[in-house]
């Protein structure tokens, strides 16, 4: 068995949640995580949750972060540097693809939650913005569509646990388990384009309305990946209007859902063939 020591990007839940479900994944199968390293700024708090579901050492450090315009929405640069020597990278997924060299392609690393979740439709939709700023847009829609009731989630720091702004729009902090209640029962998720995120709606059989960060590369990868992958459609601002044509042809597809039950099989194996080869007991996870 092996020891891991875990470093954690911690822009956005994805990141976070990510890293908790490979700790679960890991120490179900006698490995053991040593520590768990989390890149911070002052921007953003690590989630309570984050330090309740692992049981092992939370060092935050200061990393590299996003930085964004007046408006708290657009990137201007984004440094990272990861996976440097790594002789092994695992590529998360929508779907399977060849893998090349090094980059081996597997499902995505979903909650253990996401697989036991009761799963409903109510009558509202369910939002997420990794940068807050995209409120103004939110608030601006519900003022013109006060009738479809919304519950958006916000990385705002200085915001109560739960803000009611109207009687159909209701902000909440980030909840792990209340995020994923929430998404469970709802009718769409609509949110900035996260890979996590958007995992777990496509699981569900959820469908999505994306808005890439401006100036976020990944995202708009995530987001036409998404598209072409049959979770929803995408757009430049959170003109929720588009999702409302959208709904009444949204087709959902099983063929998500069991390329991500996949997971554990193809993960486990990846990682005990670079623990064998390596001759060694220690390993370096990255979840950027």
């Amino acid at each position: 068995m092996a020891k891991f020591l875990f470093v954690v990007q911690g822009e956005g839940r994805g990141h976070m949640t990510q890293a908790i479900s490979m700790y679960h994944l890991l120490t179900a199968n006698g490995h053991e995580v040593c520590s768990v390293m989390v890149g911070c700024s002052n921007n953003r708090e690590i989630p309570r949750f984050f330090y309740d579901k692992i049981a092992a050492p939370v060092i935050p450090f200061a990393s590299p972060n996003f930085v964004v315009d007046g408006r708290n929405k657009s990137i201007k640069f984004y440094t990272r540097l990861t996976a440097y020597g790594a002789s092994k990278r695992l590529a998360l997924s929508f779907y399977e693809l060849p893998s090349h060299k090094r980059v081996r392609v597997i499902p995505p690393l979903l909650r253990k939650e996401v697989y036991s979740a009761r799963v409903s439709e109510g009558d509202y939709f369910l939002v997420y913005l990794v940068n807050s700023g995209y409120s103004e847009e939110i608030i601006r829609w519900n003022e013109k569509n006060p009738r479809q009731e919304l519950h958006c989630f916000w990385d705002k720091k200085d915001a109560p646990e739960e803000f009611r702004h109207s009687p159909t729009l209701t902000f909440h902090r980030l909840s792990d388990q209340k995020f994923l209640k929430l998404m469970a029962a709802c009718k769409a998720f609509i949110s900035t384009a996260g890979f996590e995120s958007i995992c777990e709606s496509m699981y569900f059989g959820k469908p999505v309305f994306l808005v890439p960060v401006e100036g976020h590369f990944e995202q708009l990868c995530n987001a036409i990946d998404a598209q072409v992958a049959g979770a929803g459609i995408y757009d430049t601002t959170f003109s929720i209007d588009k999702l409302m044509h959208y709904l009444p042809d949204h087709i959902p597809s099983d063929n998500f859902r069991n390329w991500a039950n996949m997971l554990p099989n193809r993960f486990l194996g990846e990682i005990q063939a670079v623990t064998e080869r390596s001759g060694t007991d220690a390993a370096y996870a990255n979840t950027n």
